[in-house]
């Protein structure tokens, strides 16, 4: 006897993560428009916009986020400065 196989689709501004539809993608992913799935963002990222290095909007741990480049730095660069 031959499975049925389907694939979940989410619409309405919903993505698929772990075969539920949710509305926001949980932290470390975002949602890809194209597809409708939540993915992983950039390995520096703690939270992003897309999967490119720029596009983080948060840092994981012992990172600065440099608003400017919306990347992820181990050091603060020259001419910045922490917000502490």
């Amino acid at each position: 006897r031959k499975e049925k196989s389907f694939q979940l689709t989410c619409f309405f501004f919903s993505f698929l993560k772990f075969s539920r539809c949710v509305g926001i993608c949980p932290e470390g992913t975002y949602g890809s428009e194209s597809n409708k799935t939540c993915l992983p963002c950039h390995e520096k990222c703690a939270a992003c916009r897309n999967a490119s290095e720029n596009s983080c909007v948060s840092c994981k741990s012992g990172q600065f986020l440099i608003h400017d480049l919306m990347i992820c730095s181990e050091s603060c660069p020259v001419n910045y400065f922490t917000g502490k």
